[in-house]
């Protein structure tokens, strides 16, 4: 089935315009992204896309603010982007009862200064396989653990299409 656009002409595969059928078109305001139903009805196709990829993407439970026995802090000064220096307080007293310090800058320029984020997340992972090994196992243990493991396969994805290109431990894009 032709769609027309503001953009041009697409053929839709006919499995998707099944998956939609039921839902209310998505407005966007944007008419360049929008194109016409069968039925003349003006919808997003990015709208359609979320649509689609929601029905099979697993949401986190819902529950009511969780008050933490810690505050994380981070300096407000931050170099390349991002913060790299945290603490963990302790709210009780006040306390610092943990700190990390992240890399500043890339290491083939300044050498290693802290941990990466790969570290970090390779670093719970053993915690929460650990955890999972006792009685304190659970489903939402090895949910999260599943999404760090995946975090981390992404960013080890990253560092190896950097290294092909040759600019990892760089500042280059």
């Amino acid at each position: 089935m032709q769609i027309g656009s503001a953009t041009g002409s697409f053929q839709r595969p006919a499995g998707v315009l099944a998956l939609h059928q039921a839902r209310t078109p998505v407005f966007s305001g944007n008419e360049k992204q929008q194109a016409s139903s069968p039925t003349g009805k003006r919808f997003s196709l990015t709208g359609i896309f979320r649509g689609w990829l929601d029905r099979f993407a697993e949401k986190p439970p819902t529950h009511p603010p969780i008050e933490r026995p810690t505050t994380l802090i981070h300096e407000t000064d931050m170099k390349y982007g991002a913060p790299h220096h945290f603490q963990v307080i302790d709210n009780t007293t006040g306390d610092v009862i943990s700190e990390v310090h992240f890399q500043e800058g890339p290491v083939k320029e300044v050498g290693r200064n802290g941990v990466q984020n790969e570290d970090v997340l390779a670093m719970v992972i053993e915690r929460l396989e650990g955890l999972q090994q006792t009685p304190y196992a659970g489903p939402e243990t090895a949910k999260a653990l599943a999404k760090i493991k995946e975090g981390l396969a992404w960013l080890d994805a990253r560092t190896a299409n950097r290294q092909q290109r040759g600019v990892e431990g760089r500042n280059k894009i």
